[in-house]
């Protein structure tokens, strides 16, 4: 399982959250290619709105989100290849909240 596993932002935001992924890499294993992907509650492809970027350093994922609708909810799929063949695919959940001042 991914940590953090539920990320949080306003409509406004653009956030880069740092994802460790070191609990996959085993036996001297990196990470050779990923792959991020968001999706609406009605499993829409919403990527190009909703992920501003992705990378990845040694045992960390870089996620990059902006957008969204308040009081929403998207799944965001991570996808890594590492350097001994294994894939895997991790998801987190994005929660858009609108805070209102009071």
């Amino acid at each position: 399982m991914l940590q953090p596993s539920s990320i949080y932002k306003q409509p406004w935001e653009v956030i880069k959250y740092t994802i460790d992924v070191s609990a996959l890499l085993t036996g001297g294993a990196t990470i050779s290619s990923l792959e991020v992907k968001a999706f609406d509650t009605a499993n829409n492809d919403v990527t190009l709105t909703i992920i501003n970027a992705s990378s990845y350093s040694g045992s960390e994922v870089y996620v990059t989100v902006q957008n969204g609708t308040a009081n929403s909810r998207y799944d965001i799929r991570i996808r890594l290849t590492l350097s001994d063949g294994q894939q895997f695919e991790e998801d987190l959940v994005l929660r858009v909240v609108e805070y209102n001042a009071s």
